[in-house]
């Protein structure tokens, strides 16, 4: 008797964004299929109902029908040849058309019950779909995908990279998938486009892609690579003795170093940044640079579950970005050696609350800042993503403090007092006006964004994202302007909520990375620590916030 399996099976096609008047009659036609297609669907589902019930001949009679109607869907949905209507039926958004069959969202059901079909008539047990592939050719190109669940996709002179969706065991199909898989095209470039999902909401396709350019896709690269050949041989960022992995024949030694004590918040950092290059996750791998860096956060666990070095007086810093750094790794790449440590991190944030309030510094000290809490609060909202349990009520006390800290006037939010203007370094006030950036208001916006379910009394988040946005990214030294961390708030708020100031920013981010990162011998890939916190954070850092900002809206 059948033993049905359940395998996930998506069909994705990136294609060309014209969509002439020709293919209506195409769009129609398939169309049409689909709804022969849940019509077989359904009768595939009456058939296994009634051979549940039947007995004898009659039940033979009906599994054979059963089996002859599965393997024609079969066909229908992993025949290539389908592939030409599906890529007449798309929607134009931004030179580019997202084609999927239907709505995904409508027939996941439908999929479910076919999935395991799939499975069957194609012979192979799920754990064997890593060697299922289709090779697809289009012009100068060769798609081929080597995958854990099923997917079809073609490639065109505008797809040098194709993306899938790896499954755990188990899986549902209404939970949120991870981050996809990037596959590089033979022969092809890798340029910046990825899919997004609204961050935390079920499988949706309906997040602009990535600005197709060339050019900043290079710029990123050579970002990505920078941090990679700067790592040190134990696996950390070394914020202060960096340019010791230098090389010689590249000619003068980089400069720029950081704190000698933040070693772990620049690791984290540049893990996470290179969580979003082309190489950062293959299928269940991640990149080497990117495992080493976690073992080496990992090692910097004590037995509360604190990372970092308490001799740095505000190491929470350090450890929430270890956490997310962590969190993120698990989950586009679940990973067992992973899962411990990222639960004690976890415990460890919710231990060191105040209650009814925020984090600083310490432990339960009784002291509440905006700066350090919305660190803490992203971080428990990866591990939540991640799959570690996360107690609502940790979450409700932090976003309050927030909202107190928030003028509901202004929408501009302080870090120890209400509408306070930002921090800036102790004697840097001057060299770096607070006038300029808005770093807690787009933090704080972005935290809330991130847990839009928990908004009782959360920030006026519309009032915020007006306040910041007017304040894009400036690359001007002269007038202190510069500010990494702001940058970073400032993109993820943005992106996270779709709005509509979000093409700007990410403009003057895109001039600022195409004018200002260097291209020279051993500094090519990084900027210079010149902004506001580039004299703690040193060149690390400075490169891996402007690479973390620059991919907000690649994230999951």
């Amino acid at each position: 008797m059948f033993i049905p399996r359940i395998a996930t099976v998506m069909f994705l096609v990136l294609g060309n964004a014209t969509l002439p008047a020709q293919r209506v009659g195409a769009e129609q036609q398939l169309r049409k299929e689909l709804a022969h297609l849940d019509e077989r669907v359904r009768s595939l589902k009456s058939l296994e109902d009634r051979v549940g019930k039947a007995r004898g001949d009659h039940r033979t009679r009906l599994e054979k029908t059963r089996d002859k109607l599965a393997a024609k869907i079969v066909r229908w949905l992993t025949d290539p040849a389908h592939l030409g209507p599906l890529e007449k039926r798309g929607a134009r958004k931004n030179g580019w058309v997202v084609v999927y069959l239907g709505d995904y969202r409508k027939r996941k059901n439908s999929i479910r019950r076919v999935a395991r079909y799939l499975v069957h008539y194609t012979g192979k047990d799920p754990d064997e779909f890593e060697t299922l592939s289709w090779s697809l050719h289009a012009p100068d190109r060769t798609a081929a995908l080597e995958t854990r669940s099923v997917v079809c996709t073609r490639a065109n002179h505008s797809t040098p990279i194709l993306y899938d969706f790896p499954i755990e065991k188990p899986r549902k199909l209404d939970r949120p998938l991870p981050r996809p898989t990037q596959f590089r095209v033979h022969k092809a470039r890798p340029w910046d486009v990825v899919w997004n999902r609204h961050p935390g909401g079920p499988l949706a396709f309906s997040r602009e892609s990535a600005t197709l350019d060339r050019g900043r896709a290079d710029r990123l690269a050579l970002g990505f690579k920078w941090l990679r050949d700067h790592q040190s041989a134990d696996g950390r960022w070394d914020a202060d003795s960096f340019m010791e992995n230098d090389k010689p024949e590249l000619g003068p030694c980089s400069n720029g170093p950081g704190s000698a004590i933040i070693d772990v918040a620049t690791t984290g950092l540049a893990v996470r940044a290179l969580l979003q290059s082309p190489d950062g996750t293959t299928s269940n791998s991640w990149d080497p640079s990117i495992r080493r860096g976690l073992e080496w956060l990992i090692r910097q666990q004590n037995r509360k579950g604190l990372i970092g070095f308490r001799k740095w007086p505000r190491y929470h810093y350090g450890h929430a970005i270890a956490t997310l750094a962590l969190a993120e790794a698990n989950r586009l790449g679940p990973c067992r050696a992973l899962r411990r440590p990222l639960q004690r991190a976890t415990q460890y944030i919710l231990a060191s609350q105040n209650p009814y309030a925020a984090w600083r510094y310490s432990p339960n000290d009784g002291n509440n800042g905006t700066s350090i809490s919305c660190w803490m609060l992203a971080a428990l909202r990866a591990a939540q993503s991640a799959g570690v349990d996360v107690t609502p009520r940790n979450v409700s006390w932090g976003l309050q403090f927030i909202a107190r800290m928030t003028d509901f006037e202004t929408g501009r939010t302080g870090n120890s007092e209400m509408g306070a203007p930002p921090l800036r370094m102790a004697g840097k006030e001057e060299e770096f006006p607070a006038t300029n950036v808005e770093p807690l208001t787009a933090a704080a916006a972005a935290v809330d964004a991130m847990w839009s379910q928990h908004r009782k009394g959360a920030v006026p988040i519309s009032l915020s994202l007006e306040l910041f946005s007017k304040k894009p990214p400036v690359w001007e030294p002269e007038r202190g302007s510069i500010d990494m961390l702001y940058w970073y708030w400032g993109s993820m708020a943005l992106s996270l909520t779709d709005h509509k100031a979000g093409k700007t920013w990410r403009k003057s981010l895109d001039a600022i990375m195409n004018e200002f990162m260097r291209t020279d011998g051993n500094f090519s890939g990084s900027f210079d620590p010149i902004g506001a916190w580039g004299e703690i954070g040193g060149r690390v850092y400075s490169t891996a916030m402007m690479l973390l900002a620059a991919t907000a809206w690649d994230r999951d």
